[in-house]
C-alpha cells in the first residue's frame, strides 16, 4: 500500500517563484521607469540647447538644484513601498491602500510649503552659486516654472511605491511613457511656438516638465482608485496617521546623498579629507537613523501581530 504524503511535488509555477524570470519581469519595467524620467530631462536639454548655451547651462544647472531640494520629499514617499510588501506578504492586503495615503499625507503639505517658501526666493538661492548674471536669470525662470511639477512627482513617488510593493512594477512605466510623450510634445510647442502654443524659450521648457508631471501624478491616481485595486487593497481616502513612519527613511536617502556630494566637493582638494568627510558621515547615519528605521519597523510588527492574535481569538 502507497503512503500518502502531505508534501506535493514541486510545479512549474512554483519552481519559477523567486528566479532569474521573476526577477527580470519584476525588474525591467523599474528600469525602464527611471530612464524615462532621465529622459524627460535630457528632452529638455535636447531642445533648448537650439536657443544656446545658456539655456543649455541653465536647464542642467537648475535641474540638479530642484533634485537636491525635493528629494527629502522623493525620499519619503518612497517608504510607502516598505510597508505595503510587509501587508502583502503577510496577506493583510486590505492595509495597502492605508499606507499609500499616509504616504501622500506625509509629503504633499510639505511640498506645497517648499513651493511657496522657496519659489520667491529662487534668485537669491541661485545667486548665491554664483554663476552668470545670463545664466542665473534662465535657471530662475526654468525652476520657477518646473517647480510645482515637483509638488506631483512626491504625490506620484507615493503611488508608485504603493504598486511596486504587491509587485505591480508596470503601471507606473505606462505613466512614465505618457509623461514623456506629453513633455515630448509640448517641449516643442512650447520653446519654439510651434503647435498654436506661445513661444516660451527656457521658460516653456519648465512647464512642459511640470505638466508632465502633472499627467503622470493624474494617470496613477487614477490607476489607484480603479475598482479592482479600490477592492482588493482598501485604496479608499484613510485618515492620516502623522506618526512620521517615513520620515527616518527619507532622511537616510538625503543622508546618503549628502555624503555623495560631500564627497565629491573634498576629493577635489584631498583624496585623505574625502575618506573621512565620507567616515564621519556614515558613523553619523547610522549612529542617528539606522536605530529609529529599526525601532518604527518592529513597533509596526508588533501591533500587526497582536491585530492578528485579536482577529483569531474572535
Amino acid at each position: 500500500m502507497a503512503l500518502s504524503t502531505d508534501t506535493a511535488a514541486p510545479t512549474a509555477a512554483t519552481r519559477r517563484n523567486g528566479g532569474v524570470r521573476e526577477v527580470f519581469v519584476l525588474a525591467y519595467p523599474v528600469v525602464l521607469t527611471q530612464l524615462s524620467t532621465t529622459l524627460m530631462g535630457v528632452v529638455d536639454s535636447a531642445m533648448v540647447g537650439r536657443l544656446g548655451a545658456t539655456e543649455l547651462a541653465a536647464v542642467g544647472f537648475a535641474s540638479v538644484w530642484a533634485w537636491t531640494i525635493f528629494s527629502l520629499l522623493h525620499g519619503t514617499a518612497s517608504g510607502v513601498q516598505t510597508f505595503v510588501s510587509q501587508a502583502d506578504g503577510a496577506g493583510r492586503q486590505r492595509e495597502c491602500g492605508a499606507w499609500a495615503w499616509h504616504g501622500i499625507y506625509s509629503v504633499i503639505p510639505v511640498a506645497l510649503l517648499f513651493v511657496a517658501v522657496l519659489a520667491p526666493a529662487v534668485p537669491q538661492f541661485i545667486a548665491w552659486l554664483g554663476p552668470s548674471a545670463e545664466l542665473q536669470g534662465a535657471a530662475t525662470t526654468y525652476i520657477v516654472a518646473r517647480m510645482p511639477g515637483e509638488v506631483c512627482v512626491s504625490f506620484s513617488m507615493a503611488l508608485i511605491s504603493f504598486f511596486r510593493g504587491f509587485g505591480d512594477t508596470r503601471t507606473p512605466l505606462y505613466a512614465a511613457l505618457f509623461a514623456n510623450a506629453l513633455n515630448a510634445v509640448l517641449d516643442y510647442g512650447l520653446i519654439f511656438g510651434e503647435l498654436g502654443l506661445p513661444a516660451w524659450g527656457v521658460r516653456g521648457a519648465g512647464v512642459a516638465t511640470a505638466i508632465g508631471n502633472a499627467s503622470a501624478a493624474v494617470w496613477m491616481f487614477v490607476a489607484f482608485r480603479r475598482r479592482r485595486v479600490a477592492e482588493r487593497y482598501g485604496t479608499r481616502r484613510a485618515a492620516p496617521d502623522l506618526a512620521a513612519t517615513e520620515i527616518p527613511i527619507a532622511c537616510m536617502k538625503e543622508s546618503e546623498s549628502s555624503i555623495t556630494k560631500a564627497w565629491l566637493a573634498a576629493i577635489e582638494s584631498s583624496p585623505m579629507r574625502a575618506t573621512t568627510v565620507v567616515k564621519t558621515a556614515k558613523d553619523v547615519m547610522l549612529r542617528h537613523q539606522w536605530p529609529p528605521i529599526g525601532r518604527l519597523v518592529r513597533r509596526k510588527r508588533r501591533a500587526a501581530a497582536r491585530s492578528g492574535a485579536a482577529r483569531r481569538v474572535r
